[in-house]
């Protein structure tokens, strides 16, 4: 399973309305869906990587036709994203398939009794805090 887990993303490229997006791009893509006026600096922080790691991924995306870079009315240096139609349309398809992964979960949750859950809900805890802390030194 671990194996499985840390193979999830390696390689991983989605396909959407015949666009290739990266699973960094995805990220991206919800976190600017999830908080439409943060900056790219608040992103990064959101998204636990460098502003340049953001500012790579944002120039693909618009080159791909998924974001729009602005300026807010107000004027001023900083510049907001905002998801075009079609990042709204990919935001849409990752969300779908989120919510079937969810509702898959919950239905095999569902037979379990409470003290079940609670050591599945344990244990996933555990092997999240374990999944975030890998490769930190």
């Amino acid at each position: 399973m671990i194996n499985t887990v840390l193979s999830l993303e390696k390689g991983r490229i989605f396909q959407v309305e015949g666009r290739r997006i990266y699973p960094s791009e995805v990220h991206l893509l919800l976190e600017v869906a999830a908080h439409p006026e943060a900056t790219a600096t608040e992103l990064a922080a959101g998204l636990g990587v460098t502003k340049g790691a953001v500012s790579q991924t944002v120039t693909r995306l618009v080159r791909k036709g998924l974001l729009l870079k602005t300026r807010p009315p107000e004027g001023g240096n900083t510049l907001r994203l905002e998801l075009t139609s079609a990042g709204s349309g990919a935001v849409a398809h990752f969300r779908r398939k989120t919510a079937g992964l969810r509702l898959g979960v919950e239905t095999h949750l569902a037979d379990l009794t409470p003290a079940q859950r609670q050591v599945v809900a344990r244990f996933l805890d555990c092997l999240t805090a374990e999944l975030k802390d890998l490769g930190q030194a």
